[in-house]
Parts: C-alpha cells; structure tokens; sequence
C-alpha cells in the first residue's frame, strides 16, 4: 500500500539525494570561496513553511562553524511595514523548494539591492529565487511531488551541514549515510510504533540545540499529513509553562540524541514523567531509551547530523500515521505545494 504514496516513495529517495550533495562539495566549496572573500558581518535566512525549519537547523549550523550572528526574517518588516533593517554587510540565504515563494523572493530583491550577498538555496532551477538571488545552490533532489516535504528538507539540512564543515566544523558522514539508511530499513518497526497512536488528536515534540528544529518539523509534518493539533518545543522552554499541560492523554515525542545537551533533555525527561507524562522516546542512550513509554534506538551519530538522522525517523512516523488514520499523506486538505503571499 505505501508504494502508492509519493510521500513514502520520496523519503527513500533521501540517501541517494544526500550522497548526490556531498559528491558535489567542490561546487559547495566554490560558494563558501564567494561567501568568505564578501566576508560577511552577519547572515540573515529568508524562508517559510518546512524551509523555516531547515533555517533553524541553518541558524545553529552557521552560528556554531562561522561564529556569525544568524536572524531569520521578519517578513512583514518587507512586505507591508516598509521599515527593515540595513544588510549591506550581511550574507542573506533565502530557501525555498519551489523557488516560487513570494515574500522570500521579495526579500531576497530588496536585501540585494541594498548590498547584500545573497544565495538562494531551491530545488528548482530556473525559478524566481534563483534569477533574484546572486548565486544559487540547488538541492538537485528530483521532483518532489507529494506536498508534504521530505527530501528536499533533509536535502537543505545537507547543504547547511556541508557548508558548515567548509566553516570549521567536523561531522562523520559515513556515519550520516549509515545512520539514515538504517533507519529506513526499520520500516516496520515505526509503523508498529505509529500504531499505538492512530487515535491521538494532539501531540507534543520536543528537542533542543540542533534537535530543536527536528521537533518544529515533526510537529508540521503530523499537522500536514494527520491534520492532528501537534506542538513542537525546545526542551528547556517546555519547562517555562508547558509543562503544566502534560497528561497521559496527550502523548510526547522527545528527539534526546546522545550529543552536548543530552544531561538537560535527561532532566526534563524525567520531570515529564514525574508528572505522568506518555513519551515516545527517539535516542541512542540506553538511560534514555529506557525512560520512554515507548522508545526508538537511532543509529550513534554526531552534533551536526543528528537531526538530518531524526528527521528521517520524524517523516516515517507522520506517514505511517497518516496512513493508519486513513488519512492522504500526499495532498493534505487545504494544502498546495507552492504558497502565495498574502
């Protein structure tokens, strides 16, 4: 049944794309060159929907290897207050899959025009944002016919990862590649997993430092393809108010990887149980895994793929669900592939 799903069908396309990126670092490479001689003061990330979250992973990224400032745009500054803030030393990344997406390819005109370096990060070439941007980086993922992103995101998470390590950072991609596929190879192991929450209508993600991200983008890949009321959160902001609404009948799924902010996330596991809180655990750590309600081993890897890792078993798990609750995970109600501004 799941071959009939463009969804399921694109999210296994996912280690071809990520090892088609990385065979092209010398055409990466090339941009980080441009980027280092504009030498920029700070970057700015333009982006909407799941690219918004790609940008998180983006910001952490660029902060922890370029030890630059990272903001990511306030839209209507642009497009209707006309009051924005000056990025003539700045390197502005807009991204967006379709390279159609309004407000970013407004911004990424406006910033332009007033000095900025600008990239566009697209799937599509020959689109809007990469005629408006100065130079682009395409994702090169294929055509991605089922609304709900999946390899492009884990591809723009591997375009920011790949210019990180041009940065300074260091990341063990063989280790990346296995890690995914495995992932992928424990099918159904998540749809077992999935199983146990095909009557849920709300749902709880957390994560935090690069994890963050993955548990905005889990979040808005239940809501697409489930249409459940489904919340993502930084682990430590969970602790300021959030944590008053656990309840066994709002399940959590905690992404708690094994890297610098695994003490914190353990704590605040604990306290989500203390208050009866229902946890799916995704870890490496035994302590971990072994607090969860349920849990799922991910592969050991490091700071900076973990989340492209998580992100995998996050797409499945949305999937699965969809399917279970009858659900088309392919063409969402009231959801279109690009989305104009309004």
């Amino acid at each position: 049944m799941q071959a009939e799903y463009y969804m399921h069908k694109e999210i296994f396309e996912t280690p071809d794309v990520l090892e088609k990126i990385h065979k092209r670092r010398s055409e990466i490479k090339k941009v980080f060159e441009r980027i280092s001689n504009f030498a920029p003061e700070s970057i700015m990330e333009v982006s909407r929907g799941t690219s918004d979250n790609a940008a998180l992973y983006g910001r952490y990224a660029l902060e922890y290897s370029a030890r630059l400032p990272v903001s990511l745009a306030a839209f209507s500054l642009y497009t209707w207050y006309g009051k924005f803030p000056k990025t003539k030393k700045s390197l502005v990344i807009g991204i967006s899959q379709s390279g159609e997406t309004e407000d970013v390819c407004s911004v990424i005109e406006v910033t332009k025009k007033s000095g900025a370096f600008t990239i566009g990060i697209t799937n599509t070439k020959n689109s809007t944002l990469s005629e408006k941007s100065e130079i682009s980086i395409y994702l090169n993922a294929g055509k991605e016919r089922s609304i709900a992103a999946t390899k492009t995101y884990s591809a723009t998470l591997m375009i920011f990862l790949e210019l990180a390590v041009l940065f300074g950072a260091e990341t063990d991609f063989a280790k990346l590649f296995k890690g995914v596929s495995e992932v992928l190879s424990r099918e159904r192991e998540i749809s077992d997993i999935a199983e146990r929450y095909r009557f849920a209508n709300d749902l709880i993600v957390i994560g935090r430092g690069f994890n963050y991200a993955t548990s905005n983008e889990t979040a808005l890949k239940m809501r697409e393809t489930s249409q459940m009321n489904a919340t993502g959160f930084s682990a430590i902001d969970f602790l300021h108010g959030p944590l008053a609404s656990v309840s066994p009948l709002t399940p959590i799924i905690f992404f708690i990887p094994e890297d610098a902010t695994f003490r914190s996330n353990l704590e605040v596991l604990k306290k989500i149980k203390e208050k009866g809180g229902d946890v799916l655990v995704v870890s490496d750590n035994k302590k971990a895994l072994k607090l969860g309600d349920v849990s799922f081993r991910i592969p050991p890897s490091d700071t900076l793929s973990y989340p492209i890792v998580n992100v995998v078993f996050a797409q499945l798990f949305a999937f699965e669900t969809a399917v279970l609750k009858r659900k088309n995970p392919d063409k969402p109600q009231f959801l279109s592939k690009i989305t104009k501004g309004v």
